[in-house]
Order: structure tokens, then C-alpha cells, then sequence
């Protein structure tokens, strides 16, 4: 009776064992399923036009990206709907998943741009492109700025002069050498927060690129489409 207790008890472990690895233990991988279709109908309104019945509907779909486990990674495999890639192949050097998600919510901000630009000179209409602000999409380990920022912040300041683009950023910081101090006025959340940054020494590419000071992080300007009053 004591053997069979103390194997009964190691499979109940192992069993234990085994089905938290398959459920818990996050794996290099990522897998892409299919994600909502919504209509378009509620997001769409034509000046002028009356609202008309029909047979179809126009539907914005979207593609779910999630970590995988053992467990997904099987469902994957049987279900023919689902895609399986390495991490390496999708997330870039340094990148994390939050990085990635933002990186995917400015993607989505340039195709909007887009699309209303596409509208707006099949129309004849007029406009400019006006940059809103400047988004971080990825903040660089061992850097200044990871005590501080995080991706999908947006940098409003810098040491008190208002920003609007990276190339202000830049400009900016160019003077300064690793080891001072800059302040950093940023949103996250619709919330402005204040910080002090030290500057330090950025990776270099190669080995003959010139050292330079920054605050290591990746950032893009967030710019709007403005249709020109006819009348200015």
C-alpha cells in the first residue's frame, strides 16, 4: 500500500507538473488568429445623403496576436485558423510586447492618415498634414529613459519648449553630452507628468560611428489630416 501511495502521488505530481508547463509556461512563440469583425455602417456618415437599406454589409476585420503556451500552440495546429510564428520573426531587436502593440496602434493611426488622404484627393479636396505629437514606440534597455518612459508615451517638452516633432526632439538634445540633464514633459494616459533624464552615450551601430548622447528611445510624429478652409 506505502509503494502504491508514493507512485500514485509522483504521477499526480507530474500530471500536476506537466499540465502547468502546457498552461503557464509561456513559450517564444506568438500566434495569429482571426479577431472581430464589426461594421463599418455605425462609422460612416455621408453629408447629404439618405440612408438606404441593403442586402450586405461592409466589415472591418482584424487579426488577434497573443503569446503562446504548449496548449495554444496545439490548438493551432489543428484548427487550419490560426498561424504560428517565431517571436525573433515579429518583435525587433529590444522590442517587447508592449512595444509591439504600440508600434501596431501607430500603424493604425497611418492608415486612418491615409485613408482620409485617399478620400480627400479622389474628392479634389485640399489639405495639409499637420503633426500632432510625438509618440515613443520603444524604449531601449540599460537606457536613461527606461526609468522613465514607456512606449506609447507622448513627448509634449523638452527642458519646457513644447515639441511636436522628432526632429524638434533631436535638435533639442544634439548639444547636449552624456551625463547632463534634460526635462521631460510627457502624456501618458491623458495625463502630463514631469521627469528629469540623464543623458548617456547611445549603442553605436558600427564601429565607426561617432559616439552620440541621447536618452534611448524610439519615437514617430503623429500627424493629422486637415482639410484647408476654401475661404483662407
Amino acid at each position: 500500500p506505502v509503494a502504491f501511495i508514493l507512485r500514485l502521488a509522483a504521477a499526480i505530481f507530474v500530471f500536476t507538473l506537466t499540465v502547468y508547463a502546457m498552461v503557464y509556461l509561456p513559450l517564444p512563440y506568438l500566434i495569429y488568429k482571426p479577431g472581430s469583425a464589426e461594421s463599418v455602417a455605425p462609422m460612416v456618415r455621408i453629408a447629404g445623403e439618405d440612408a438606404r437599406e441593403s442586402s450586405g454589409d461592409f466589415l472591418l476585420t482584424t487579426v488577434g496576436v497573443s503569446g503562446a503556451n504548449a496548449v495554444g500552440i496545439l490548438r493551432a495546429a489543428f484548427s487550419g485558423e490560426m498561424e504560428v510564428r517565431p517571436k525573433s520573426a515579429v518583435l525587433g531587436k529590444g522590442e517587447t510586447m508592449n512595444d509591439f502593440n504600440q508600434r501596431q496602434v501607430f500603424s493604425m493611426l497611418t492608415s486612418q492618415s491615409s485613408a482620409i488622404q485617399a478620400v480627400y484627393n479622389k474628392l479634389g479636396i485640399a489639405y495639409d498634414l499637420a503633426s500632432v505629437g510625438v509618440m515613443v514606440l520603444q524604449v531601449l534597455n540599460d537606457m536613461p529613459a527606461a526609468a522613465v518612459l514607456k512606449a506609447g508615451d507622448y513627448i509634449e517638452a523638452v527642458d519646457g519648449q513644447p515639441v511636436k516633432t522628432g526632429k524638434e526632439v533631436q535638435r533639442l538634445l544634439q548639444e547636449k553630452q552624456a551625463g547632463d540633464a534634460v526635462e521631460l514633459t510627457y502624456k501618458r494616459g491623458g495625463t502630463l507628468q514631469t521627469a528629469t533624464v540623464q543623458l548617456a552615450e547611445l549603442p553605436r551601430q558600427t564601429e565607426a560611428e561617432a559616439p552620440r548622447a541621447g536618452i534611448g528611445i524610439t519615437m514617430a510624429d503623429v500627424k493629422t489630416v486637415q482639410a484647408r478652409d476654401p475661404q483662407k
